[in-house]
Order: structure tokens, then C-alpha cells, then sequence
């Protein structure tokens, strides 16, 4: 399971510290969730989200950091990710 880390306002994946992509398999994994989390905090950007991604099965599920606590992050609950584009 990759985690990574996507701007739902630009449908952007970090792809390193300045970088974007807009691609899932060019994104950067984060070794662990807090990592993303704490990455996503640092860079006070608006409408972060964590972006679960299996190899196998494709992306699973996407979770606004607002969820986390976080208060520049979208509110939304999390939502799978089979119905909608990355």
C-alpha cells in the first residue's frame, strides 16, 4: 500500500518538495501516514487529502486531512476512490 498525498483542489500529487504531478505512479510515497500528514501540514496548503494507492488493486480510498483535525484541510468525509478520476 502506497500513501500519498493530493491537492483535491488541483487534483495535483506531490511529486517532490516543489514539485507536482498528476499522476499517481509518479507521486512520492510516503513511508508512513504521519509523514504525509506532517509534509501536508508544513506546506499549509488548502484541500490536502491522503490517497491510499494498492499496487495491485489501484487507488482505494482518499481521506481529507480535515478529517485528521487538521484546520486548513477539507471537512469531507472519506470516499472511495473506484467512482471518481484521479
Amino acid at each position: 500500500m502506497r500513501t500519498l498525498l493530493r491537492n483535491s483542489l488541483t487534483g495535483l500529487y506531490v511529486e517532490s518538495l516543489d514539485t507536482w504531478t498528476n499522476r499517481a505512479d509518479g507521486a512520492f510515497a510516503f513511508d508512513k501516514m504521519d509523514q504525509a500528514i506532517w509534509f501536508a501540514r508544513q506546506s499549509d496548503i488548502s484541500g490536502m487529502e491522503l490517497v491510499f494507492v494498492s499496487d495491485a488493486a489501484g487507488p482505494v480510498v482518499r481521506v481529507p486531512l480535515g478529517s485528521l483535525g487538521h484546520p486548513l484541510m477539507s471537512l469531507a468525509a472519506p470516499r472511495p476512490l473506484s467512482d471518481q478520476p484521479l
